[in-house]
């Protein structure tokens, strides 16, 4: 068994800190049977900047594989190189103690991950980039599936 997680975010007018920001994610998990599953998730989030999206987005992709299934293959692709390095160093983040934490916390929960930094978004990627942009447009309409973020 082993599990692809595709986590992308979107945000509005820049990296600045206090716009409308949107998360993607989506996972894919194979048998040893070759069958595929597919699940997609897309989420609003306020007072945020891109690199929260993005951390908040690979929190929320390691929340959403079920726990039976942590002890397979993950692999998380990203386009942020800072998350990469949140989850695969013990370099601290001072900027965002909070978030860091919390994803490495959620991190703590597997036993065999590895993050993949993606520069061409094709494929599952962009897909997951289509929902980071639904995740938006949702904070941006004050959808009730919004979650609020602080900075750290």
């Amino acid at each position: 068994m082993k599990v692809d997680v595709f986590c992308a975010s979107a945000v509005r007018d820049g990296e600045h800190f206090s716009q409308m920001g949107g998360c993607g994610v989506v996972l894919i998990a194979t048998d040893d049977h070759n069958r595929v599953q597919c699940r997609e998730f897309s989420y609003g989030l306020g007072g945020s900047s891109l690199i929260l999206c993005d951390i908040q987005a690979s929190r929320i992709a390691l929340a959403s594989i079920a726990p039976g299934m942590r002890s397979e293959l993950v692999t998380i692709f990203t386009e942020s190189m800072e998350v990469a390095d949140l989850l695969t160093s013990t370099r601290e983040s001072h900027k965002f103690i909070h978030q860091t934490a919390e994803l490495r916390r959620w991190g703590s929960y597997y036993k065999d991950l590895s993050v993949n930094v993606v520069t061409n978004v094709i494929g599952h990627m962009a897909r997951a980039k289509e929902l980071a942009i639904v995740g938006l447009n949702k904070q941006r309409n004050s959808d009730s599936g919004t979650f609020l973020m602080y900075g750290g």
